[in-house]
């Protein structure tokens, strides 16, 4: 009986000890020592999206053999010495801190070339929520000292939201009278600030994160609040845009239902960093996971989000998120920046062992590969048209007709291969040549007055331009060529049908 009962015990203990060694919970406090652990990510503030895609990050590549633990942290900046101080050994950083840390800029004393970029992974927005009845129009517009929340100290949206306010013609000194006292805003959370928005306590809130995101949609669902975003001036965008730190952005309807027209903001990416030392074997695969299977990462994202926190670190059973749970979804779990062109401005910090890994070239290769099997199986169809007694008769009947879907076929292609490659890395709806030649499809529908809302918008001046250009295109060759062409084609089948019934 002893026996037994000591076998019961060792099976209870088993049964408990595994969930520790593979299950992945949500990111520990970064205070914690984790040596034992395997390799230290530090990600962001507890409940930030930084941890979200930290604990998804830990889950894929436990699928490839690496062990990391995902720590919380203060931030970007935060992260940046924890590296240097050899407690982390990845992180996640916005690209604007890290850009400072390796020029060595303020708030950073020195160059810190040590750490190295393994891949580039999502894009930001920043966004600014201002209290009722603020009426300005621009971040410009901020005067009261101690009145706007940047986030925790040390963090990258604070870090981020002294540029910005530099950039609409503040100096450093100016931004940071503006900033909430050190004390305070490092005690409150993103809810509490919003609390004291309400109140009038704070004329602004900024959020640098993926847009869109969970709590910025539910402060703007609520009317009572009566909370808005604040546009950038075009001015400042351009300004921050030239310094290579931060991209063209802008908020629309499809991320917030409230915002009625575009709100112009400015983007930053989301880096995986590493520090010098850690193993190149294990940078290599970890690089070689995130090119090649994205979707591993992406589909633990998605259990994340939707609230399994038993999602687990061993590959076999796992299934895709329900429909039912992906619908309830805001925050995006595209990871828009993998497989994209790295900007020119990272190439130089880029890990040598994860080099080799990072696409090239502004097309993506998901994109260059469908175009190529496309291009080869209408060549092939074109050579049998030519070749084959049936296909040249069929060709000399339809001349019209043929030419007019190849016409229409290689401009959805380039439209949709363009749209990808100028708002694929900042916007989810357009990260893959399927999802971007859709979007360009639905906006050509909706000019044709078919039910199609919302519609994909891209959030770039470049994208929205060649939307526009592509999708008049389109409807310019649906009502003057293909609509007529298809019409005459059926009254000359009915026709035909007609003779063969007389006939008979």
């Amino acid at each position: 009986m002893s026996r037994k009962c000591c076998l019961f015990l060792a099976a209870i203990f088993a049964a408990l000890s595994i969930p520790a060694a593979s299950a992945q919970t949500p990111c520990s406090d970064s205070s914690k020592d984790t040596r034992s652990d395997g390799y230290k990510l530090w990600t962001g503030t507890k409940g930030n999206y930084y941890t979200e895609v930290g604990r998804a990050i830990t889950i894929a590549a436990a699928h490839v053999g690496i062990k990391i633990a995902c720590r919380t942290s203060k931030g970007s900046v935060d992260n940046i010495y924890a590296l240097e101080n050899r407690q982390a050994d990845f992180a996640l950083i916005q690209s604007d801190a890290a850009h400072l840390a390796w020029f060595g800029e303020s708030p950073f004393t020195r160059k810190y070339s040590e750490i190295k970029l393994i891949a580039p992974l999502f894009t930001e927005r920043v966004q600014i929520l201002v209290r009722p009845h603020l009426y300005i129009t621009s971040p410009a517009g901020l005067q009261r000292p101690g009145s706007v929340w940047m986030g925790p100290p040390t963090s990258g949206s604070e870090l981020t939201a002294l540029m910005v306010l530099q950039a609409s013609g503040k100096t450093l000194q100016e931004a940071k009278i503006l900033e909430m006292t050190s004390d305070m805003a490092g005690s409150i959370t993103f809810d509490q600030a919003v609390a004291h928005l309400r109140t009038g306590d704070l004329d602004a809130v900024f959020q640098t994160e993926v847009a869109p995101t969970k709590r910025v949609a539910d402060v703007l669902s609520n009317k009572d609040l009566e909370i808005r975003l604040l546009p950038f001036s075009l001015d400042s965008i351009d300004l921050l845009v030239k310094n290579g730190m931060y991209v063209e952005s802008s908020i629309q309807q499809i991320d917030y239902p409230q915002v009625r027209g575009g709100i112009y903001t400015v983007g930053v990416e989301a880096l995986l960093v590493a520090r010098r030392g850690v193993d190149g074997d294990d940078i290599v695969t970890l690089a070689r996971m995130l090119r090649d299977n994205p979707d591993d990462l992406e589909l633990h994202l998605q259990q994340i989000l939707a609230g399994d926190y038993e999602a687990t670190a061993d590959p076999i059973g796992e299934s895709p998120v329900s429909q039912k749970a992906l619908s309830g979804l805001i925050d995006p779990s595209s990871m828009t920046l993998i497989g994209t062109q790295a900007p020119a401005a990272l190439l130089d910090h880029v890990d040598l062992n994860a080099r080799n890994y990072l696409w090239k070239w502004p097309i993506r290769k998901e994109a260059a590969e469908r175009i190529i099997g496309l291009s080869a199986l209408l060549l092939v169809v074109c050579i049998l048209g030519l070749v084959h007694p049936r296909g040249r008769r069929l060709a000399g009947k339809n001349a019209k007709l043929i030419i007019l879907m190849v016409a229409c076929l290689v401009g959805w292609l380039v439209g949709g291969t363009w749209l990808q490659a100028v708002e694929g890395g900042l916007n989810q709806h357009f990260t893959t040549l399927t999802k971007s030649s859709l979007a360009l499809a639905e906006n050509v529908g909706a000019k044709v007055q078919l039910p199609f809302s919302p519609l994909p918008t891209p959030i770039t001046r470049e994208g929205a331009a060649i939307m526009t250009w592509f999708s008049w295109l389109g409807f310019l060759m649906l009502t003057s060529f293909a609509y007529p062409l298809a019409k005459k084609t059926w009254q000359n089948i009915r026709h035909l049908r007609g003779d063969s019934q007389s006939s008979s």
